[in-house]
């Protein structure tokens, strides 16, 4: 759940409303007004009945957008150029895709992949060719069955393709899942559970395969550990995976957001289990890049919606989560989404002064993909507009008070 920003602001506006009904009605003749309905009933129920009725309370939408008009920016919802680029890239694979050109598919994956090129955030840019390949877990199972047989079409006429069986066991997994469902196993039918296996034994069977290639790919790894996940493979399994992938793709950060999952809880893990992983591998890379690879996986699994607020659900440090983040924007600093998701997690830390920092720096431009709706913007900067007054008023009276103390 996310925390609720709006609530001290509207306590606040609450009070300041009593507080002038109070005065009005002082000054106005409440006693007076008092003194005449004790001694005539009648008049105060016709007074009473011609009363007008009480006008609507506002809904927090109302609110919210009175409240956009007090910020000394326009909010606007933009597409930063991350998401501009990484929707091009989706596009430009999925047209190929459906064209069938797999040979352009190959080489235009290949030439992302080999590069290493990235985002103005920091992450690689190959990875969204896969996101437009893929297919929705909600898809019919006919759109299902019509997109394997392509990307099996894809594997026969490529077959030294390391992208062509990737995306096919990329495939498989995400099928499996869309037969068990996200919900608890004792929510999963017979027939899901049967499928969902089923598919994921497909998937590593097509993982061997692409084992053996000579061209390799970073994202086959974690199509393996999602694989992994889902079997609940032994641990001593998963870490030799994973000391594989990382001697591999030291570089590619992606391969620890799949340990985190992997260490979850609801998943293969202890309560706690997670966090400490991480913070005992971003100790052993150590410096800046340790500290970039705890704020990203951070990142991702706030944005996975997995917890109400990752924060208060975990036991992640807020301060070394704040420092990956200021190390990040030293080598990008030009990223839109960087610096959004960076006032996002402050804000959900409570972190207020670092929450205005970053509102001021992207200057209303809300991206939907870190926050989803202007409105999660909008409940965000008025938090963080609140806690900035009161810094402001605890600066002006703390002298004050501090004299006074010292008077006594």
């Amino acid at each position: 759940m996310e925390p609720n920003l709006l609530s001290k602001a509207q306590r606040n506006a609450n009070y300041s409303e009593k507080c002038l009904g109070w005065s009005f009605l002082a000054v106005f003749g409440l006693g007076s007004f008092n003194l005449r309905g004790a001694n005539s009933t009648d008049s105060e129920a016709a007074l009473e009945s011609n009363q007008p009725a009480d006008p609507p309370q506002p809904t927090e939408f109302e609110t919210m957008e009175w409240f956009a008009k007090t910020l000394p920016y326009p909010v606007v919802v933009v597409e930063s150029d991350e998401a501009r680029e990484m929707t091009a890239i989706a596009d430009e694979a999925r047209t190929l895709f459906q064209s069938r050109d797999f040979e352009k598919l190959d080489a235009f994956v290949k030439k992302l992949r080999d590069s290493k090129e990235q985002f103005a955030n920091g992450s690689w840019k190959f990875h969204c060719a896969y996101c437009g390949i893929s297919l929705s877990e909600k898809s019919s199972v006919l759109d299902w069955e019509t997109h394997l047989a392509t990307l099996e079409q894809w594997t026969n006429a490529q077959p030294q393709s390391v992208t062509a069986r990737v995306a096919l066991a990329d495939a498989f997994v995400s099928y499996a899942w869309r037969a068990r469902g996200n919900g608890p196993a004792s929510e999963v039918t017979e027939v899901g559970r049967l499928l969902f296996y089923g598919r994921l034994t497909e998937a590593s069977r097509v993982l061997v395969q692409t084992r053996s290639l000579k061209e390799k790919c970073p994202y086959m790894w974690s199509v393996l550990f999602r694989t992994e996940l889902g079997i609940s493979t032994d641990r001593d399994i998963f870490d030799a995976s994973f000391k594989r992938a990382v001697a591999a793709w030291p570089d590619y950060m992606p391969l620890y957001q799949g340990r985190a999952w992997y260490f979850l809880q609801r998943c293969n893990g202890e309560k706690g289990e997670w966090e400490s992983d991480l913070a005992k591998s971003a100790d052993e890379i150590g410096g800046d890049d340790g500290d970039i690879l705890y704020a990203r996986a951070v990142w991702s699994l706030h944005q996975s919606r997995l917890f109400s607020n990752i924060f208060t659900d975990s036991n992640i440090s807020w301060p070394r989560v704040n420092k990956g983040f200021e190390a990040i924007e030293k080598r990008f600093p030009a990223s839109l989404q960087t610096q959004s998701e960076h006032a996002y997690l402050a804000g959900l830390a409570e972190d207020g002064a670092t929450t205005h920092k970053y509102l001021a720096l992207i200057q209303g431009k809300v991206d939907p993909a870190i926050w989803r709706t202007r409105e999660k913007f909008l409940h965000c900067a008025n938090w963080s507009f609140v806690q900035d007054d009161q810094a402001k008023a605890e600066t002006i009276i703390q002298p004050h008070v501090t004299q006074l103390s010292q008077a006594q």
